[in-house]
């Protein structure tokens, strides 16, 4: 933002002072024995310079221009000056620190970058060369581009990658395995890395619990999971972070898939299992959780949406046949639980 204020200074006729002992800019304006001095700086709070440091610098910054031959060190020329007059700009988004300098400080102003305002309090001048206006509409601007340049320039952070890609991912496992066999047999799928329950608890085969998350019967099957997780995925990466997502994603699938393990162990019910539906369902999960800590919204997903997403999936999977429920149910509760102990609300 200081960028944006030194060509506005220079435009009313003030020129820079070539001094690096002083921070921040310092500009000057000569005009019959008057000199006109505008120091802006950039300041944080409990951090430089604190009161007494401007009040010092405000006053050498006097002392440098009431020089009696006007032989000012740095001055582009000289002009005996009987009377100085000072404004300092503070630039900061620590509020509390801009009022603690005004109050004690004179001839100060504060820009307030968290808000893009000009902050002029009772004490101090109202105007000073007539900047107060110009300097205004900069500020202003400058929140403008940056609120455009959130909108339409996302950060790495903000592209879902890891979604894009576990959503890639299945399309390509998918196309090169059917191009092998058909994708609708179950003992295909199940030679391929499917889950089924006696290479697990048998033969010790635990990595099914992964592979099976990237396999589907059929092209339908395949849809129907990549569509709800293009869609429900970018949103829980941008809230929680890359690393987060793959945490969530990966941990849901296996809850499901170790729930679907257990039921079908119980009731002694064999079937070879297959999809990410668990862990689209832990993505769906983990929204909600994160829906519910941002007051009952985020983007355009309320809680009433997720709840009713969530209870219409489950119940058209318990009407229908060949889903499995309760790889479903297992996985909606670890992305639930996993996101309480992995998002962090931004304030």
């Amino acid at each position: 933002m200081i960028s944006n204020i030194y060509p506005l200074l220079e435009q009313r006729g003030l020129r820079f002072l070539n001094r690096s002992d002083f921070p921040g800019g310092i500009y000057y304006h000569m005009h019959e024995g008057c000199c006109h001095v505008v120091w802006l700086f950039s300041g944080e709070a409990a951090g430089f310079p604190d009161v007494v440091q401007t009040q010092n610098i405000q006053q050498q910054l006097r002392e440098l221009f009431l020089h009696p031959q006007g032989r000012i060190p740095g001055c582009d020329y000289n002009m005996v000056i009987y009377q100085v007059e000072l404004l300092t700009l503070v630039l900061t988004d620590h509020v509390a620190y801009g009022k603690q300098l005004c109050s004690f400080c004179r001839n100060c102003w504060l820009l307030d970058e968290a808000q893009h305002m000009l902050m002029i309090y009772e004490n101090q001048p109202g105007d000073f060369l007539g900047l107060r206006e110009p300097i205004q509409h900069v500020l202003e601007w400058e929140g403008r581009q940056r609120r455009v340049g959130k909108m339409q320039k996302p950060t790495d952070r903000q592209i879902p990658l890891m979604n894009i890609g576990i959503v890639a991912l299945n399309i390509v496992i998918f196309l090169i395995l059917s191009l092998m066999g058909d994708m609708e047999s179950g003992y295909f799928v199940e030679q391929h890395g499917g889950m089924f329950p006696l290479c697990i608890t048998e033969d010790g085969e635990w990595w099914r619990l992964v592979t099976s998350m990237f396999l589907h019967f059929g092209v339908l099957h395949l849809a129907n999971n990549m569509l709800v997780l293009f869609c429900t995925g970018d949103k829980l990466e941008i809230a929680v972070g890359r690393w987060k997502y793959l945490v969530i994603y990966f941990g849901s699938g296996i809850c499901g898939g170790l729930l679907s393990l257990w039921m079908m162990l119980r009731q002694q019910d064999y079937a070879v299992s297959a999809g990410a539906s668990g862990a689209v369902f832990g993505v769906i999960g983990a929204l909600l959780w994160i829906v519910i800590r941002n007051r009952g919204r985020l983007e355009m997903l309320t809680t009433r949406r997720i709840l009713l997403m969530i209870a219409l999936s489950l119940y058209l999977g318990f009407t229908g046949s060949g889903v499995d429920n309760w790889c479903h149910i297992g996985g909606v509760a670890g992305g639930f639980l996993l996101s309480v102990i992995l998002y962090r609300k931004k304030d």
